[in-house]
């Protein structure tokens, strides 16, 4: 058996070469792709995010603005049994 016989891989042809080539342009694009989506569907639950944010705001200015400073029992925080207050 001469040496050239066993085909191991090591040695590629260019058709096996250019097949290679393009497995991996391939298989780089499909990464490529879905990095893609990853980053927008990021963006998009950022933006999600802002907007609930802005709106939660928006309606806890609004019942502050509806109650005036003093003008309801004051409420004190839980974790203020300790004897200590604001000054």
């Amino acid at each position: 058996m001469d040496r050239r016989d066993i085909d191991i891989g090591l040695n590629p042809t260019s058709a096996s070469r250019s097949s290679m080539c393009s497995q991996h342009d391939r298989r780089a694009a499909e990464i490529a792709n879905r990095v893609n989506e990853l980053r927008h569907e990021r963006i998009e639950k950022i933006e999600r995010d802002i907007n609930a944010f802005a709106n939660e705001s928006v309606t806890i200015a609004a019942r502050r603005r509806a109650r005036p400073f003093g003008s309801g029992p004051a409420k004190r925080c839980s974790n203020w049994n300790d004897g200590s207050s604001i000054r």
